[in-house]
């Protein structure tokens, strides 16, 4: 057998063509783990649900300056994303007030569509249409114009974060007539029970391992409460001190009417501070309330009574005069 001989610039040319062809493979190899590696991540990892309806609060201080109709803006908001790809936006005190077709896409949500009666309504050509970005947290949701002509619309979503919108779920306050009515009326039936000292039992507002989430929920319960329009429905929130300072004023059902009065001006409340721990059963924050637009910071104590965290201020009122002078 004859050996041919080989040349140290052959020898060289076949490392290198080894060492290259090597190379490749190792980048194909690396490429096709890191293709199985997101494929399994993507299995693994299930994509956030933006289905749900949130709440936002816009209040004057928010509005662009000479923005035409900007005063409609201001108020309570909540925005329903429901699974057959169909939205609605309402503001409390009037309803629905837009409507249409969404879509996401990874983090981009879309606007198909926009019929109603704040907006710009439904853009002529479809690269036109309102996109967001989009992000689901323990803050909220947050929505980022991405592509959006519409200041009305980036003023409702992108001002700030949207909270979880609870719907309200107390157990109406049965133990009196809110309002006056019409002789020959058949009184309403005291069907409801009242748990002892007054509070009417609550469904759902249990105490939680973390007080603060259990404040938090109680507050989004206080916004969802206040949207009924229902004083029966909001007042079981407060603790027994309060409801029965409040009928130290007069006949709780006269104070009632009059607090029906005021529930068809937008309300929320969002907790603003640490929750100070007073004792297990007694905490204080400090909360904005928004009240008709306006926000309203002030401290509001909270107690666990009866298997619950209540409201242990009436925000109407405050807490006392020496309590507002504590850190």
């Amino acid at each position: 057998m004859q050996i041919q001989p080989v040349s140290m610039s052959n020898l060289g040319r076949t490392r290198s063509s080894g060492w290259l062809r090597i190379g490749a493979s190792v980048l194909i190899l690396g490429a096709v783990m890191q293709a199985m590696a997101l494929s399994t991540w993507a299995q693994t990892t299930p994509e956030q649900d933006l289905t749900g309806v949130y709440t936002v609060t816009i209040v004057r201080p928010d509005l662009p300056p000479g923005l035409p109709g900007s005063a409609a803006l201001v108020g309570l908001w909540t925005v329903a994303f429901n699974a057959d790809g169909t939205y609605s936006m309402e503001r409390q005190d009037v309803g629905q007030v837009a409507s249409g077709t969404y879509e996401v896409a990874g983090s981009t949500l879309t606007f198909n569509d926009w019929n109603g009666i704040v907006g710009c309504g439904t853009p002529t050509e479809p690269t036109d249409a309102a996109a967001y970005a989009w992000q689901l947290d323990e803050t909220g949701l947050t929505l980022t114009p991405v592509n959006d002509l519409c200041t009305d619309r980036q003023v409702l979503f992108a001002t700030r974060p949207f909270a979880s919108f609870e719907a309200c779920i107390t157990t109406p306050l049965g133990a009196m007539p809110l309002m006056a009515q019409p002789e020959g009326t058949p009184v309403m039936a005291e069907a409801t029970p009242v748990a002892a000292g007054g509070v009417a039992a609550q469904e759902g507002l249990a105490a939680d391992d973390d007080p603060e989430e259990a404040v938090d929920r109680l507050l989004r319960q206080g916004t969802g409460c206040w949207a009924t329009g229902d004083p029966a429905r909001f007042l079981p929130l407060h603790s027994q001190a309060v409801l029965s300072e409040l009928g130290s004023i007069g006949p709780l059902a006269e104070f009632a009417a009059t607090l029906q009065t005021l529930m068809t001006t937008p309300l929320s409340f969002q907790r603003i501070g640490n929750l100070t721990m007073v004792d297990p059963s007694h905490a204080w924050a400090y909360v904005e309330v928004s009240f008709g637009g306006e926000p309203l910071p002030q401290r509001m104590d909270f107690v666990y009574e009866d298997g619950a965290w209540l409201m242990d201020t009436f925000f109407l009122f405050g807490p006392a005069p020496e309590e507002q002078m504590e850190p």
